[in-house]
């Protein structure tokens, strides 16, 4: 159940590295601490590089995490990238985490590599010149 969450600020978005035990209790712990951080500074984009010991949830476990997580996305909160570090977690895992959110309003996109999804984050910001960076 422990975790170690550090939260940097870029020019354009949050980068929060999270570590520690691939819990159910551990995900939704960080996810509700991300939800406060991003509520509390009004960000509009968020990378989440996530990198959990263990072994992948169910599907049912992910399906509730991603649900609970969903209905606490703050409004300021336009798009999160997502990348899922552990080679050993299952990508299908992390596809249908995906699914489950955008189905839910949520504006996630799940990436192989940081500079993925960087550069996503940054073309969204690109996209609407009015957005003032985060």
């Amino acid at each position: 159940m422990s975790y170690s969450l550090v939260v940097k600020q870029t020019s354009n978005h949050l980068h929060a590295v999270v570590t520690g035990d691939n819990t159910v209790e551990t995900v939704r712990r960080y996810l509700d601490e991300l939800a406060q951080v991003c509520a509390r500074h009004g960000c509009a984009r968020l990378l989440i590089e996530e990198n959990l010991d263990g072994p992948s949830f169910s599907t049912t476990d992910v399906y509730s995490v991603v649900v609970e997580a969903a209905r606490k996305v703050p409004s300021s909160l336009r798009e999160i990238a997502f990348v899922d570090a552990n080679p050993e977690h299952l990508l299908e895992n992390v596809a249908f985490a995906e699914t489950v959110a955008v189905n839910r309003g949520v504006n996630v996109r799940r990436f192989e590599t940081v500079a993925q999804a960087v550069h996503w984050l940054r073309s969204g910001a690109e996209a609407d010149p009015t957005d003032s960076p985060t």
